[in-house]
């Protein structure tokens, strides 16, 4: 391995995440139930009925999430409802766009960094 290979100065260290994987709060604010919500409280279909209704609860803890990525040197980043299109983490995205919640770095659409939109740190 050559030890004289650097990234560029301006490179983006980010991170990605996926809603039902981390999110929870699978019936709050308005959220109607996503293909894996069904698929996960029907009888039978998952191994002990577990399912991701808490998940990581990034929903309530985002903040600490995002605090914890930026520890590790991350300067951007995908949240759950940042995919276009998608609905499943609409409430979470549009509290941190609209500047009701600070401290995230969301936007429809892709990737964000930090002080990019309205109410963020």
């Amino acid at each position: 391995m050559n030890a004289n290979l650097k990234f560029p100065e301006h490179f983006y260290w980010g991170t990605a995440t996926a809603s039902y994987q981390i999110e929870g709060a699978w019936n709050e604010d308005g959220k109607g139930p996503s293909i894996w919500d069904t698929y996960a409280h029907t009888p039978g279909r998952m191994k002990n009925g577990d399912n991701g209704d808490v998940a990581n609860d990034h929903y309530h803890r985002y903040k600490e999430d995002v605090a914890l990525m930026r520890s590790l040197g991350a300067n951007s980043g995908r949240r759950p409802g940042d995919a276009p299109g998608s609905q499943e983490s609409a409430g979470a995205s549009r509290r941190v766009v609209s500047g009701e919640e600070s401290g995230a770095c969301a936007h429809s659409g892709g990737a964000a960094t930090a002080g990019e939109h309205p109410g963020e740190t």
